[in-house]
């Protein structure tokens, strides 16, 4: 993976959420900006210090958050949705109530 500065993100690819429903990922973002990090859910180093970072760092910058999306994407294929349930119910504990 090199990313490369103002390569954009084909919107038609599809992703699968953590209840199992598959949809382009423009359905997901519902027209909004989104941070976009990948890694894999069940992760057992710098996924979450990533995550949590990241979470971290959007809510410094007073932006509204129902303005934006933050999109945690498994590159494992073999995680299943309820690995994301997990990682996700992980990654709100390990954040401090908003």
């Amino acid at each position: 993976f090199v990313p490369v500065a103002g390569t954009q993100l084909d919107m038609s690819l599809v992703f699968r959420d953590e209840t199992g429903k598959s949809a382009p990922l423009a359905a997901f973002l519902d027209s909004r900006p989104a941070f976009l990090l990948f890694g894999y859910d069940r992760c057992p180093g710098l996924c979450g210090v990533a995550e949590v970072g990241l979470a971290e760092a959007a809510a410094k910058t007073g932006l509204d958050a129902g303005r934006y999306r933050i999109v945690f994407a498994s590159i494992d294929p073999g995680e299943q949705p309820e690995d994301a349930r997990a990682a996700r119910r992980k990654l709100a504990d390990a954040l401090p109530a908003a």
